[in-house]
């Protein structure tokens, strides 16, 4: 029987990785290493009305209330008048 014969039917006298016992990770070790990408993303939302902006991972309903404490425009009041689901 020819080896690539052997690999196919599963009879090499090899150990396939299948049959290796798993490495161990040293999950200490990779406290070392700094992220490709932060934890957080980092948004930012303007304002309809002005250049008012604000950062953070709630930027977005932040700026949905001061367009409507500042500007009388409740974005949540539209989208819910036009059928559809605001979360904020």
């Amino acid at each position: 029987m020819s080896n690539q014969n052997r690999r196919l039917s599963g009879s090499s006298s090899e150990d396939s990785e299948d049959d290796l016992p798993p490495q161990q990770v040293d999950l200490a070790a990779d406290e070392e290493w700094e992220d490709a990408e932060p934890d957080e993303e980092s948004l930012t939302a303007v304002s309809l009305f002005s250049d008012k902006r604000f950062t953070g991972v709630d930027a977005v309903k932040q700026v949905i209330l001061y367009d409507a404490s500042e500007h009388g425009f409740d974005l949540r009041e539209v989208v819910n008048r036009l059928g559809g689901y605001a979360h904020c």
